[in-house]
């Protein structure tokens, strides 16, 4: 079994709405087509797995408790610059936000989410590659003066599998310094990388 990031971003949701009550939990990703066909149908997946499915329904962009299907849910919802206040208002005891593929979620959503993580309850969970070194995303990873705690988790992608099929390391066709190696870490370039 392959386990990556989106599937930590369903089990991230599918802890939340299990352990807090009413909690008010947004996911949003780079695209609308990754957040459907990505994010969203692995949450389905393990859904069907989980021991406690008979608590919950799934639908193509709610996730919802059956008893209080108002108030307990989790909502797919896509971003887009124009409509930054579509992530305002996110207020509740228990708030868990998740951007999957960060690198490339507009940094107005990011400045409009700051405003939900008011409360002790809120979780902010961003996932993603570091395809820019520009951005909100970019920043996480670097010491920036902000009230905002960030702690990173590198992965690097040589302990999972081969990611070229005639070498097991970008290092060895293009040296680690390479914009062209794909280590987990920030790329070195801004807009100037293939990643494969």
């Amino acid at each position: 079994m392959v386990l990556e990031k989106t599937a930590l971003v369903a089990w991230l949701i599918y802890w939340f709405i299990s352990t807090r009550p009413h909690p008010q939990i947004v996911v949003t990703s780079n695209t609308k087509s990754q957040l459907e066909t990505k994010t969203w149908r692995e949450l389905a997946k393990w859904h069907k797995l989980a021991i406690n499915s008979h608590w919950f329904e799934w639908t193509a962009t709610k996730f919802y408790y059956k008893q209080h299907p108002e108030t307990w849910f989790a909502a797919a919802i896509p971003w887009s610059k124009e409509r930054s206040e579509a992530f305002a208002g996110t207020h509740e005891q228990h708030v868990l936000v998740i951007f999957d593929e960060a690198s490339l979620v507009d940094d107005s959503i990011w400045e409009t989410t700051e405003g939900a993580m008011t409360q002790p309850g809120a979780f902010w969970c961003v996932f993603g590659n570091p395809t820019r070194n520009t951005g909100r995303f970019s920043e996480c990873f670097k010491k920036i003066p902000t009230p905002l705690a960030y702690l990173p988790g590198r992965f690097p992608a040589r302990l999972r599998w081969p990611i070229r099929t005639r070498s097991n390391s970008g290092s060895t066709d293009y040296g680690e310094d390479s914009d062209l190696y794909v280590s987990g870490s920030k790329v070195n370039s801004p807009g100037l990388q293939v990643i494969s």
